[in-house]
């Protein structure tokens, strides 16, 4: 059910509370999926080239997140070194690397692209 404005007063409520942990695009496309309001925890990554990780949150949904738009930025600098940042896993559903550098899930759910994840999937049981 897609996101409208005419909620009830409950939905309302619920939007109000996600939409402080999450970004509007992010709860939109969660309700559009028919998926469960809330922040969805990144289960597994595996890095892969380009500064790009394969991600899966716990609601089962693949994607593929493109890290490239923080490395410009002082708290990520360090993942410019690309054996840096093959070290990523996934702590408490969050993207982490050594030295306490984090991705939290609520921005790789948004930005993720998962229409590329199911391409490269595809590609693979080929």
């Amino acid at each position: 059910m897609p996101y409208s404005l005419e909620n009830t007063p409950e939905e309302d409520a619920m939007y109000a509370r996600v939409a402080k942990d999450a970004s509007r695009r992010a709860v939109e496309r969660t309700w559009a999926a028919g998926l469960p309001i809330g922040l969805h925890d990144i289960v597994s990554a595996r890095a892969l080239d380009d500064y790009k990780v394969a991600v899966t949150f716990d609601t089962g949904d693949t994607g593929i997140f493109d890290c490239i738009r923080y490395l410009s930025k002082p708290y990520w600098k360090p993942l410019n070194d690309k054996a840096f940042f093959k070290q990523v896993r996934v702590d408490y559903g969050t993207l982490v690397w050594p030295n306490e550098i984090d991705i939290g899930p609520e921005d790789v759910w948004e930005f993720a692209d998962f229409a590329a994840s199911t391409a490269a999937q595809k590609e693979e049981m080929q």
